[in-house]
């Protein structure tokens, strides 16, 4: 049992403007662990043009980042952001995850074919065209 609470980062850059799967999911995700748990300190990373608040609960920081989810920045400049907030967890909703500095971190992958599965390899569409990306955990769990 942990006898401390965690301090959890999540990737909250995938909220737009308009409402698409990834910012439903992640809405949902924050605004229902906001209900629930009260122990744990959130770090929800967002963009600095969404001025309005995602949750309004005590145990929630929101933070503003300057660099859009899909980039080379985020893979190289996120990791830093993790260090400085000690994150126990990091949580990104989208197939793009930070390079190094992450012990324990969980990728929602939300479209995956089971014969990519098998290959260890995941093909993604990141708005330039298709782009593939090798999974590098040792376990892939898939619902």
């Amino acid at each position: 049992m942990i006898s401390r609470s965690l301090r959890i980062g999540i990737d909250g850059r995938g909220i737009l403007k308009t409402i698409d799967g990834i910012t439903r999911y992640s809405l949902n995700l924050i605004r229902s662990l906001s209900e629930i748990d009260s122990t744990n300190k959130y770090f929800i990373f967002k963009n600095s043009w969404r001025k309005k608040k995602i949750v309004d609960a005590p145990n929630f920081q929101e933070i503003e980042v300057d660099f859009p989810h899909l980039s080379m920045k985020s893979l190289f400049h996120f990791p830093f952001l993790i260090k400085h907030f000690n994150l126990d967890i990091f949580h990104s909703p989208f197939f793009i995850a930070p390079l190094w500095n992450v012990n324990n971190l969980i990728i929602t992958v939300h479209v995956i074919e089971i014969d990519h599965l098998i290959t260890q390899r995941a093909e993604t569409i990141d708005g330039n065209g298709l782009a593939n990306q090798r999974i590098r955990s040792q376990k892939v769990g898939c619902l």
